[in-house]
């Protein structure tokens, strides 16, 4: 069983990329797969998750979130590149 602030700290990371790019944990769960009714139960210690569970969970969680961050550097990269004078 993972601790309950371990558990909170991990998601609250989570959320705060999320928010970063302007999305809830809400909707970045529901691209990675992830039920949120189970992170909000995690949170409130209203269940406490398997290690397996919660780290295969997470890893979900944090493979999307980068997954946008990098998709969004790409997007921005290859505006500046082509807003750059002809030389």
């Amino acid at each position: 069983m993972v601790a309950t602030m371990q558990s909170t700290d991990r998601i609250n990371a989570i959320e705060q990329r999320a928010a970063g790019l302007n999305l809830s944990l809400w909707r970045v769960s529901q691209l990675a797969g992830v039920e949120y009714q189970t992170l909000w139960r995690w949170r409130q210690g209203r269940n406490s998750p398997r290690l397996d569970l919660f780290e295969r969970t997470m890893a979900r969680l944090e493979a999307k979130v980068c997954e946008i961050e990098l998709d969004i550097a790409r997007r921005a990269g290859s505006r500046s590149k082509s807003r750059q004078p002809a030389a």
